[in-house]
C-alpha cells in the first residue's frame, strides 16, 4: 500500500508541477516502512525541482536518515537549488566523509556543477582514500569532464597529470602518493 501511494506521488509530480507544500507535507506524516513514503516525497521534490520544497530536502540530507534518504535528499537539494552554496558545502563533506552510494551521488552532482574548487575535494580523495570503489568513482567524475575544463588548473598537481593526460584511456594508474613532497 506504501508502495503505491509513494508511486502515485511520483507519478503525480511528474505531470502536475503545482502539488503544494501541504500535499508534500501531508505525504511526510505517514508513517511507513522503511521510509518509503519520505524516498517517495523526496523524488518527487526532484522532479518539480521548487524552491518552496528546498528546506525538506536540506532537512533530509542529514546522517539522521539512512543512505537512502540522503542520496534522494541530495538529489532533490540540487533540483531546487543548484546554486545553493550549502548545497556546495554539504557535496564537499558527502564526497569526503560517507558511504559509496552517497559519495557517488555528491561526486556526480560536483561534476554537473563544474565547480573548479570541487577539484582538489576530489583529487584528495583520489589520492588519499583507501577503498579503491570510492577512488574510482572519483576518478570517474573527471573522466566525464569535458578537457576544457582543465585549462584553467596549471599547474596542475602531479597526483592528478597523468590521470587527466590519458583519462579518455581508460587505463589509467596513479602513482603512488609521496607526501613528502606535495
Amino acid at each position: 500500500n506504501d508502495e503505491i501511494a509513494g508511486t502515485a506521488l511520483v507519478s503525480l509530480s511528474k505531470i502536475d508541477k503545482f502539488i503544494s507544500a501541504e500535499e508534500i507535507r501531508k505525504f511526510l506524516r505517514r508513517k511507513t516502512w522503511y521510509d518509503v513514503n519520505l524516498i517517495a516525497v523526496l523524488t518527487a521534490i526532484q522532479n518539480l525541482g521548487d524552491e518552496k520544497f528546498l528546506p525538506i530536502a536540506r532537512e533530509h540530507a542529514s546522517l539522521k536518515f539512512n543512505y537512502e534518504v540522503r542520496q534522494q535528499a541530495v538529489k532533490a537539494w540540487f533540483a531546487c537549488s543548484p546554486s545553493d552554496p550549502n548545497l556546495v558545502n554539504a557535496l564537499f563533506t558527502f564526497a569526503q566523509n560517507d558511504i559509496l552510494p552517497v559519495r557517488r551521488v555528491a561526486f556526480s552532482l560536483l561534476a554537473k556543477m563544474k565547480l573548479e574548487r570541487a577539484l582538489p575535494v576530489l583529487e584528495e580523495v583520489v589520492r588519499s582514500n583507501g577503498d579503491s570503489d570510492i577512488r574510482k568513482s572519483a576518478m570517474d567524475v573527471f573522466g566525464s569532464l569535458p578537457s576544457y575544463f582543465f585549462t584553467s588548473l596549471i599547474p596542475c598537481s602531479r597526483v592528478m597529470r597523468p590521470f587527466l593526460m590519458s583519462r579518455h584511456t581508460w587505463s589509467v594508474v596513479l602513482p603512488k602518493p609521496n607526501f613528502t613532497n606535495l
